[in-house]
């Protein structure tokens, strides 16, 4: 756990099998309702994203297929990227509906592999 003033993020450490990406990638919470405060830090929405190689792409589309967000993880200690619901716009936003995930692996024992999934976001 990582301690902060304003809460606690889980830690995950890091681990061989996350860096082959052997393990599903997962994305908590999935179901996120942005209209309550739960899964909220310093007033903003949080996904963690768990069990990551040390160094990886994620990237989240809408439905239409459009990029919404680009994100890399770049820890050798953890196998945790928290997201706090920025977007290309920076708005901040996230509207209620499906989202569909990548994650490529960025490390050389599994370069170039992938993991897809959905998440759901409502209100």
């Amino acid at each position: 756990m990582l301690g902060y003033t304003w809460g606690i993020l889980p830690i995950l450490p890091g681990s061989e099998v996350f860096d082959r990406l052997e393990e599903k990638v997962r994305f908590v919470p999935n179901i996120l309702k942005i209209g309550t405060d739960l899964h909220t830090i310093a007033r903003r929405k949080l996904i963690t994203i768990q069990n990551l190689p040390a160094r990886a792409r994620v990237e989240i589309f809408d439905v239409t297929g459009q990029l919404v967000t680009e994100e890399f993880h770049n820890s050798v200690n953890d196998g945790v990227l928290s997201w706090f619901l920025t977007t290309f716009n920076d708005d901040g936003k996230m509207a209620p509906g499906i989202y569909f995930w990548r994650v490529t692996s960025l490390m050389p024992q599994s370069m170039g592999k992938t993991q897809k999934g959905t998440f759901l976001v409502i209100q």
